[in-house]
């Protein structure tokens, strides 16, 4: 929860003042999100006690849900189905990733191959 937390922050800190507009600075802003994506899997995974990958996957997709419903909620626009199911997917990917990460360090950490 902390990565979604600091992730979420950031997310919204750089959007309310806006030093990346939307229009302009929709880079920054996806790697911000991919990024804190990543960071709330890695800390989910080294929360976790067991099924670290798991764990990432799934915080990497709440950070995912509440983006997204942050942002159909701020937006006028319909979103499609398929988007969000993108958005969703690629979360998955990218929190398990860093489940991932935490489990390697974590078995390094304890010498294990």
């Amino acid at each position: 929860m902390a990565g979604f937390g600091v992730g979420l922050i950031a997310f919204l800190a750089l959007g309310v003042t806006g030093l990346t507009d939307f229009r302009t600075g929709a880079a920054v802003l996806i790697f911000l999100q991919y990024t804190s994506q990543l960071v709330a899997g890695y800390l989910a995974g080294r929360l976790a006690i067991q099924s670290r990958v798991l764990h990432g996957g799934l915080a990497g997709m709440l950070v995912a849900a509440i983006g997204a419903a942050i942002g159909l909620s701020s937006s006028g626009t319909d979103s499609s189905l398929g988007l969000v199911v993108l958005a969703l997917t690629i979360a998955a990917v990218t929190g398990t990733a860093g489940g991932v990460l935490a489990e390697n360090r974590i078995r390094r950490a304890n010498g294990l191959p």
